[in-house]
């Protein structure tokens, strides 16, 4: 390794830990430096994950936030998806005891900045779909559409994400059960929706290529009740399917 890329390998660790290379911490600026690159993750990753610091508030946000910066830096500089690790960090973290639900907020959290980053596609219309001869084509499968996610929580993570809006003000009581997430994208307007397991049940067949005949049969088996009618109407309507080629 070249002085140059030793330096600058010890300069980068130096700007989130704690420095212990005198020299360093010597330099001109870098008290500075190492304040403002702090800062710019910590605002990152509160932007990242708002849901997070309306439930701890700034302070305790901050705090976590500062540990979590300094575990774990940025490693590119679009600072806009930064914290992929967040919802595992705090999965690990003793603030779990006190906020059992946080991490699978967070989670959402996530899944909202990669349904706003995912890659464009045409959606599937009810045209389309209608169009299909599913008698003659049982195997045909249905794609989800890039933007989509969704995913089923033991906590009440999704009924807590959808109470704590930038406009909510008092808190509210949410009894402790289940809760399932589907999140989709028309234009660049994220729709997060709580949904209940069979939802989630299709959904997850359609993700592993089941095809559609098969994964509706599997859906009824598990769940009975489940009105599939109303299920792929929704995903329709809200554009999860991807368009299909042929």
């Amino acid at each position: 390794m070249s002085e140059l890329a030793d330096f600058q390998e010890r300069f980068a660790v130096a700007i989130v830990a704690e420095p212990s290379d005198e020299a360093l911490a010597a330099l001109p600026g870098f008290a500075v430096y190492r304040n403002t690159s702090l800062s710019a993750a910590i605002d990152a990753l509160a932007a990242n994950y708002p849901r997070i610091e309306a439930l701890l508030g700034p302070a305790a946000f901050s705090e976590i936030a500062l540990e979590y910066t300094r575990a774990y830096r940025p490693d590119t500089p679009l600072l806009a998806t930064y914290g992929t690790s967040f919802a595992a960090y705090l999965d690990a973290h003793p603030i779990r005891t006190e906020l059992p639900y946080l991490a699978d907020v967070a989670r959402i959290d996530r899944m909202w900045t990669e349904a706003f980053f995912a890659v464009d596609a045409p959606p599937l219309s009810a045209e389309s779909f209608a169009a299909i001869d599913l008698g003659a084509e049982p195997d045909r499968v249905l794609a989800l559409h890039p933007a989509s996610r969704h995913a089923w929580f033991d906590s009440p993570a999704a009924a807590i994400w959808l109470a704590h809006q930038e406009d909510m003000v008092e808190p509210i009581d949410i009894a402790w059960l289940p809760s399932g997430v589907h999140l989709t994208r028309a234009e660049f307007t994220i729709v997060v929706e709580a949904v209940p397991k069979p939802d989630i049940l299709f959904l997850d067949l359609l993700n592993r290529g089941v095809p559609v005949v098969e994964s509706a049969e599997r859906l009824l088996t598990a769940c009975p009740d489940a009105d599939l009618a109303a299920i792929v109407a929704r995903l329709l309507s809200r554009g999860a399917l991807e368009a299909f080629l042929s």
